[in-house]
């Protein structure tokens, strides 16, 4: 199970399943996915190296708008891996791919520890090495 929380317009859970909740729903899925693309990437890697072809998706919202920690389930929907791949422009193969740059580019660095930083307003990463001897400083 995979929870995104919900945004106004969709906070209560209706039983009848009309053809504008589908939508709804569906255009909740889709905008989410896409804001949330690495997040969404990952578990699309993780169910890739599991063997899943299904997931499910909880829509979850705030039981009370000041407390953090109360949530309502307000839907599930079940969703194919590919399905997701197509919303969202994935592809498994470009992932193998940029995995192996990684792993190369970080062979040809000098031994140590790095750091793999990830700006959330950008489709990039970013690799910072870590300096031990400042951070022993510093503490």
């Amino acid at each position: 199970f995979f929870f995104f929380q919900a945004e106004d317009g969709i906070r209560d859970f209706c039983l009848s399943r009309g053809l504008g909740d589908v939508y709804k729903r569906q255009a909740l899925l889709s905008a989410e996915f896409r804001n949330n693309m690495n997040k969404v990437s990952r578990w699309l890697c993780e169910a890739y190296l599991a063997g899943v072809s299904d997931l499910k998706v909880g829509l979850i919202s705030r039981s009370d708008a000041k407390d953090s920690k109360k949530h309502s389930l307000i839907g599930v929907e079940s969703l194919s891996r590919k399905n997701i791949e197509q919303t969202i422009g994935f592809k498994m193969n470009e992932g193998w791919a940029y995995l192996k740059y990684l792993i190369e580019y970080l062979r040809g660095q000098e031994d140590g520890e790095y750091a793999l930083v990830k700006p959330s307003y950008r489709q990039t990463i970013r690799i910072y090495k870590v300096n031990k001897d400042k951070e022993e400083e510093q503490n």
